[in-house]
């Protein structure tokens, strides 16, 4: 679409694509989730229709950016937990798997292409992962953003490991693990942030529907021990 639209009106622009791929991540995320709970309903014709729609989505996020590959490796272990536990069809998995790929292999080769047939870096990765920071060590690169908001979403994120549904945990964990990578490697910019935040969002967001669903039950035991302290 963007060559097209280049082609027909001879104009180039530029601009930051971290939104975008934030976006199509957590799209991608939730259609597995969803995948995962008609799974659970053993409806499995609409799940298997919301997977090749989240493998898409995962493929596309790559083109976007390279976080995609992140959320690659993520999307990868939710597909084959389900697989194994809900026994989906082969032909689905590989489906889904080509589906990925077909979208990933064109930029896995034109980076291999760049680091060893004309020996450059196409990630820019030793600059932006380590000599951008000078001395600082990762462990003090990580504790100079330990205060950082995102922090909080991230560790508020971990509560969805309780949860029946795995893929939300999976979530929780992994976006624990990447603010962890962010402020060791990428912390430089907070915008690199853009595919640990869809995983925060679901986490947090299961964090909060557990909070407010049993908020009866938390009121109703304030309302009857904590009078007790004023008698």
């Amino acid at each position: 679409t963007y060559l097209a639209f280049f082609s027909l009106t001879n104009q180039f622009f530029v601009g930051y694509v971290d939104m975008p791929v934030s976006m199509i991540i957590l799209m991608s995320s939730l259609l597995i989730l969803k995948a995962s709970i008609c799974l659970d309903e053993n409806d499995k014709q609409n799940a298997y229709k919301y997977l090749i729609l989240s493998a898409f989505c995962a493929g596309i996020s790559c083109q976007i950016k390279q976080a995609g590959l992140f959320y690659i490796a993520v999307y990868a272990i939710c597909l084959f937990y389900l697989y194994f536990k809900y026994k989906i069809s082969n032909k689905i998995l590989l489906l889904c798997i080509f589906i990925a790929a077909l979208f990933v292999m064109p930029w896995a080769i034109i980076a291999m292409y760049k680091k060893f047939i004309l020996d450059m870096d196409a990630t820019n990765a030793s600059y932006t992962m380590s000599g951008i920071y000078g001395d600082k060590s990762p462990l003090e690169r990580l504790m100079n953003n330990i205060w950082n908001p995102f922090s909080l979403f991230a560790l508020a994120g971990l509560f969805s490991i309780i949860s029946k549904n795995v893929i939300i945990g999976i979530f929780g964990i992994f976006g624990f693990l990447y603010f962890i990578f962010w402020g060791c490697f990428l912390s430089y910019d907070l915008r690199n942030m853009q595919a640990g935040i869809p995983f925060m969002i679901i986490a947090t967001s299961y964090l909060l529907y557990s909070l407010f669903s049993k908020k009866d039950g938390i009121f109703l035991f304030l309302y009857k021990r904590v009078g007790l302290l004023f008698i």
